[in-house]
């Protein structure tokens, strides 16, 4: 006697078709959820070759940074669906703007009237703070929270060495120390006040470090002889760049105790830039002819976010350089033979900023 399977195996081959179409939706889903529109921010004035360079964005897409023309670098302010404005200095010519809170207040560093190098905090209608240094010549402005501290580098003597400090308007600058070395640099700031750089260790060696409370943890190394961090989110994720045994530089995450290597999208050299309360990170990947090739690395993959605009725009995106907890990415890259800053929005819209894994920031309180 023989068994009839036939209706079995159409039924399986029915279910496979089924599946497999199923499969292929969810991709293209994916992928359509993964395009961005890119805003060009343009640069101050119309001069031809004109420049602007993006290093921050916050909460609603205002965007600060660098631009220029041959004769002018100001720091600069641009705000959604609004025009590019320059940013008062310190006395001297040249500025740039680092890091931007979500109120609009910007930190970076900007020439004085005698030459000297100063982070600034610029508030709108109030302008322009210098933050004075550590004792020596110079300071740099990087970051700042919702609760108006601020983090950088300033040298102690001269022009060197460095080291962090973390700035509020009541007890001005705070020498962050080091991993028992000499230098140390603050890079980043979240909203509960842990602080993300690099630090000279007691053997020379210069590690990514946080600083949460008093207390600054040597976060380590992908196995090779250094690492810096470059952002941290409200959660407490930790990103950079560290050294891997065959001495190549790949970008890292660091939570829960553990640093993961983020790869390189098939090239040597990677270094990430921004982390947001979801997770994601962008970062910037070096190719063996030393272009650079922004990428986003979500749900534990690296993306290439070239491939996620629309190849007729006419860009050539060079950096991605910050990332809010909308999904909104800003850097610069190429456009029309000029670099120009922009803003990658989610072709879906933002994404709601708040999530679980957001903690509420801190209030500022009113400060003169």
């Amino acid at each position: 006697m023989s068994l009839d399977l036939s209706g079995v195996v159409t039924a399986g081959r029915n279910s496979w078709y089924v599946f497999a179409a199923m499969a292929i939706a969810s991709l293209q889903l994916g992928a359509q959820e993964r395009q961005y529109r890119i805003d060009d921010l343009g640069t101050l004035g119309a001069e031809s070759g004109g420049y602007s360079y993006a290093y921050g964005i916050n909460a609603s897409g205002q965007v600060t940074g660098e631009t220029g023309t041959a004769t002018l670098h100001v720091a600069f302010l641009c705000a959604p669906g609004g025009g590019m404005s320059n940013l008062p200095t310190l006395g001297g010519v040249t500025s740039l703007g680092a890091g931007i809170a979500d109120d609009g207040d910007v930190v970076g560093y900007s020439s004085t009237y005698n030459g000297a190098t100063h982070a600034f905090w610029y508030r709108p209608v109030i302008g322009s703070r210098d933050l004075g240094t550590l004792g020596g010549l110079i300071s740099y402005g990087a970051a700042i929270n919702q609760a108006g501290e601020i983090v950088g580098s300033s040298s102690l003597s001269g022009y060197s060495p460095f080291r962090a400090f973390r700035y509020n308007a009541d007890t001005g600058l705070e020498d962050l120390g080091t991993l028992g070395g000499v230098a140390s640099y603050a890079y980043a700031i979240n909203n509960r006040g842990d602080v993300a750089g690099c630090a000279d260790t007691s053997d020379g060696a210069s590690h990514a470090f946080v600083l949460r409370g008093s207390r600054m943890q040597d976060l380590g190394t992908l196995g090779g002889s250094g690492s810096c961090a470059t952002g941290i989110s409200d959660a407490g994720v930790v990103v950079g760049y560290a050294r891997t045994p065959d001495g190549n530089q790949h970008a890292f995450r660091f939570s829960n105790g553990t640093m993961l290597d983020l790869g390189s999208l098939n090239e040597t050299t990677s270094s990430a830039a921004g982390v947001n309360c979801r997770g994601d990170i962008v970062g910037v990947v070096y190719t063996l002819e030393d272009q650079e090739r922004p990428f986003l690395y979500s749900d534990g993959s690296m993306l290439d976010l070239s491939s996620m605009i629309d190849p007729t725009a006419g860009w050539q995106l060079r950096t991605a350089s910050g990332i809010n907890n909308a999904g909104q990415i800003t850097g610069y890259g190429v456009h029309d033979g000029d670099f120009h800053a922009y803003v990658l929005t989610p072709a879906t819209g933002p994404r709601p900023e708040r999530s679980r894994s957001c903690p509420e920031p801190a209030v500022r309180e009113s400060t003169n």
